[in-house]
């Protein structure tokens, strides 16, 4: 399954840059750069924790895809419309600071699956 997980960081590599499905990860790296530590990546902002999320996400998609599913569908129905609250940078800012106990949570669950993660993880929403 580790090699699966690489797999799919692989394939998703290759997929065009666009917005990503993320939503609230998403609006928060649109926060202050300085706190957030975002960047400019072709039509979209990225940080550390919006590439975390993703493979977390990846790698919950290809061990437990049922699990993945129901997740996915919960999100996408609340996702949007917490996103759209999130309408300044200090409130992008804050929803970043509450998303980063699960971003460092599940780095480090990540880190313990797959020796390199974060040559992977580095490589999400990369040109």
């Amino acid at each position: 399954w580790v090699n699966a997980i690489i797999k799919m960081f692989e394939i998703y590599r290759t997929l065009p840059k666009t917005d990503p499905n993320c939503y609230i990860v998403t609006v928060a790296a649109k926060g202050h750069p300085s706190l957030v530590g975002s960047w400019q990546e072709g039509n979209i902002r990225v940080n550390h924790q919006l590439q975390t999320y993703k493979a977390i996400e990846l790698a919950l998609m290809t061990l437990t895809p049922s699990v993945h599913k129901s997740l996915r569908r919960t999100y996408d129905l609340v996702g949007p419309k917490l996103a759209r609250r999130i309408d300044h940078p200090f409130n992008a800012d804050l929803a970043y600071v509450l998303l980063k106990p699960g971003e460092l949570l599940g780095r480090k669950i990540l880190t313990l699956l797959i020796p390199d993660c974060d040559e992977f993880i580095s490589q999400i929403y990369k040109k």
